[in-house]
């Protein structure tokens, strides 16, 4: 998450995601526990200094995979240096495909989690890291579901065209905000299946992340592109839906 002087930016998005992943791995937590969150939370921003922050929620103590519903969660929340994305958002950066594919798994699609093993795996075997600056991640049918790091959208014919995540990936915040910032422009939006064969054709690329913000993509292997005319626009319409 962005930690900034006024507050945790887009908190509201953040906390609603955290409850709807505990909902469904059948993690109770109470208000008495958001309530210490939010408390460390607002000590960071009282720092007065922009950063991130991870917040972790766990089961809680105890072993076994069955969950008999009386573990008490715990929750550490994480602070660390702002990375600097600057270079990326004012020039753009270039992505590979990763040959090996991630599998299906319906029943953590769309979730932040922290069985992420599968991605360790790919970043591992992935062997051009020095000639590209992202990778994207797709299934084994070869549709596009997410970037290493960040959700990826495809803009052709002034329609924003975002990879589903039923099967696969992460459902960003800026994903979602990206989303409603392009239906407030009175322009369309889909959400479906979107093959890597696609970016032979389309018009512009942005990946994206709370703490990157929109990153305008301007390559992808032999594929060049163009930055998106309201990329400005559209970067400081969603920051001011802080």
């Amino acid at each position: 998450m962005l930690v900034q002087q006024h507050g945790i930016a887009h908190w509201p998005q953040h906390q609603r995601r955290l409850q709807e992943a505990l909902y469904r791995l059948g993690i109770k937590v109470s208000c008495f526990m958001w309530a210490e969150i939010e408390q460390v939370l607002k000590q960071l921003v009282c720092q007065n200094i922009d950063l991130g922050c991870k917040l972790i929620i766990t089961r809680g103590q105890g072993r076994g995979y069955a969950c008999r519903g009386d573990h008490q969660p715990t929750w550490v929340v994480q602070e660390f240096p702002l990375p600097c994305y600057d270079n990326w958002q004012e020039n753009g950066i270039s992505l590979d495909i990763h040959p090996m594919p991630l599998a299906h798994v319906p029943l953590l699609a769309g979730m932040k989690h922290l069985n992420r093993l599968e991605q360790v795996l790919l970043m591992q075997t992935w062997h051009n890291a020095a000639d590209f600056d992202e990778v994207i991640l797709c299934d084994d049918e070869g549709y596009m579901i997410e970037t290493s790091s960040s959700n990826i959208a495809l803009i052709q014919n002034h329609k924003l065209i975002l990879p589903t995540h039923g099967t696969a990936g992460v459902c960003g915040i800026m994903r979602y905000l990206l989303m409603q910032a392009w239906l407030d422009w009175g322009r369309n939006v889909t959400v479906r299946r979107v093959h890597q064969t696609e970016l032979q054709h389309t018009d512009h690329l942005l990946v994206m992340n709370t703490l990157m913000g929109l990153v305008p993509v301007v390559q992808v292997k032999a594929n060049t592109y163009k930055k998106l005319p309201e990329y400005l626009d559209l970067q400081g319409y969603i920051e001011t839906s802080l």
